[in-house]
């Protein structure tokens, strides 16, 4: 844990009974800002030259095998970024493997859960560049139980809104180091139209011992040409 830059020890009853109660907690000062704004340099500058762009539409989609409540994952929002899939990443910067690995830990030892690595390995961690006004994806739920954000850069706009379980609005503002855990697969979320400024995040995909559920067609770059995912 070389990189860990804030001390949780004496808090994590507390993000426990958040996670637990509301579907997410936020842990500040989980990386030092320095290390986040490089990587932030390199993730927008790979995503622009080698990496997926995602323009399109969800359509609502309505699976009655998926674990979603209410088996609806998509809303019908519009999803305008670019991002690098995990073999891109790690490819190119073997570290963030070893991030992934340490937030594994930490993940686990604060929601008291058997919280294990992705096996869907394009998928573990996505560096998601926000590099231009508008930028965002529509209200969804993930496919995975638990989703952890690092936030490397800050900005305007670009907020992580949820729907916690207590039916209200939170808003987390981009600020570099900042580490967001929710039940990404329950919680409503959204990512605010970017309007100055370029949000890069780190999103670490995890599961738990016995809950593995995921699409096969969430890896497929194609996944987005769909024509139901076109342009508006």
């Amino acid at each position: 844990m070389r990189w860990l830059c804030a001390d949780f020890t004496g808090m994590w009853h507390v993000h426990y009974e958040e996670y637990r109660t509301k579907g997410a907690t936020l842990l500040w000062g989980f990386q030092p800002a320095n290390t986040c704004r490089e990587w932030a340099k390199w993730v927008n500058g790979q995503a622009l030259q080698i990496g997926h762009s995602v323009n399109g539409v969800a359509p609502m989609e309505d699976n009655h095998e998926a674990p979603w409540p209410p088996d609806v994952a998509d809303e019908q929002g519009l999803y305008k970024y670019r991002y690098l899939d995990s073999m891109q990443l790690y490819g190119l910067l073997p570290d963030l493997r070893d991030l992934y690995n340490m937030t594994r830990l930490v993940v686990g030892r604060m929601t008291r859960e058997a919280v294990i690595a992705s096996p869907y390995h394009l998928s573990q961690t996505l560096g998601i560049s926000y590099a231009n006004f508008g930028d965002q994806q529509g209200y969804h739920r993930d496919t995975q139980p638990i989703t952890a954000l690092l936030y490397l850069t800050a900005c305007e706009g670009g907020d992580t809104v949820l729907t916690t379980f207590d039916g209200k609005e939170r808003r987390i503002r981009p600020e570099v180091g900042k580490l967001l855990i929710m039940q990404g697969r329950h919680v409503r979320h959204a990512s605010a139209p970017v309007t100055r400024g370029t949000k890069a995040v780190l999103a670490m995909n995890f599961y738990v011992e016995g809950d593995l559920w995921r699409p096969e067609s969430l890896d497929d770059p194609d996944y987005w040409k769909h024509p139901d995912r076109s342009k508006p």
